[in-house]
């Protein structure tokens, strides 16, 4: 029991001098408050939820075949869309 409280005491002690050294410099305690306040900020202005769609757009030339396998082939969430000329 006591070997424990000695560990203990030891950490407490290395954390101590390392927030004491930490604390010394003003530039770090400045740049990490102003980090966490704007990660908290990110944090709140990013939207619940997203779009998981994706739209491609797919103007052919001569790939009759592979196109409409492409088409045929869509997955949940990406929707192709077929242009007749490049405009």
């Amino acid at each position: 029991m006591t070997a424990l409280m000695v560990r203990f005491s030891i950490v407490g002690l290395i954390i101590k001098k390392d927030l004491v050294d930490y604390f010394k410099e003003r530039l770090w305690v400045l740049l990490s408050a102003l980090g966490l306040v704007f990660y908290v900020l990110i944090f709140w202005t990013l939207p619940s939820t997203v779009d998981e769609s994706i739209i491609i757009g797919i103007r052919q030339t001569d790939l009759d075949i592979t196109l409409q396998e492409i088409v045929a082939a869509e997955k949940e969430g990406v929707k192709v869309v077929l242009f007749e000329s490049s405009e």
